[in-house]
């Protein structure tokens, strides 16, 4: 996934070079403040911010065990292109309402 780092604390700067670092990006990593994460839908970015929270949770535990194995570019470019667009992220969250609607049954009360 596409992240842009960020360091500064301040508000107004924060804001202003998160929006210049994250133009064509899903997701913000900003230093002791965790991440942010964008799409052109709400659900796009929900997906991708848990996407995002669940390859992070999967780095700690790959660097923990020893050093981790790099895929190729061109199986990222691969994957990319076939789960890393705007329609696959909305699509990829539906399946996840679906299942928390479903398991939540007074959710939407």
């Amino acid at each position: 996934m596409n992240a842009a780092a960020n360091s500064d604390s301040s508000s107004k700067t924060l804001t202003t070079k998160t929006t210049e670092k994250k133009r064509d990006k899903k997701a913000v990593i900003l230093r002791n403040h965790g991440f942010l994460t964008v799409g052109q839908t709400v659900d796009e970015a929900a997906f991708w911010y848990i996407s995002f929270e669940r390859s992070a949770q999967a780095q700690l535990l790959a660097e923990a065990a020893g050093k981790p194995l790099l895929i190729d570019h061109e199986t990222a470019t691969f994957t990319h292109n076939q789960v890393g667009t705007h329609s696959g992220g909305w699509f990829s969250f539906q399946l996840l309402y679906d299942r928390i609607v479903g398991e939540e049954s007074d959710l939407l009360e």
